[in-house]
């Protein structure tokens, strides 16, 4: 792809409620449509639309994992703060407005 292309229009890419870190604002998040629409334009794009169905626990256990392993936050307790407040919003607003699937694939424990 060259520079000058993209896949949203450059007006989108202004509106986009990212924070300075690269993620949706708390508040756009919650607001919906603003969070959601830069997304459905990207369906255009794609050939098939899946969707990994995890269980809340396990997801839950594998953000705080990815979250301490690197060094993202200090320790456990920090983890799961981060998760109940941000991580979950995310993936709560992500499920809320989310598109039908063609396949949905049914996570497990230890895998996919």
């Amino acid at each position: 792809m060259h520079e000058s292309s993209s896949v949203f229009p450059e007006s989108q890419a202004r509106e986009r409620p990212l924070s300075q870190k690269g993620g949706l604002n708390k508040s756009a998040s919650r607001a919906g449509s603003g969070a959601v629409e830069p997304w459905r334009s990207a369906v255009a794009f794609m050939d098939e639309r899946w969707y990994i169905d995890v269980d809340r626990e396990v997801a839950r256990a594998r953000l705080v994992k990815r979250r301490v392993a690197p060094g993202i936050v200090g320790d456990i307790l920090a983890a799961e703060h981060r998760v109940s407040s941000m991580g979950f919003l995310h993936a709560d607003d992500i499920v809320g407005h989310r598109l039908p699937a063609q396949k949905i694939v049914r996570g497990v424990e230890h895998g996919y």
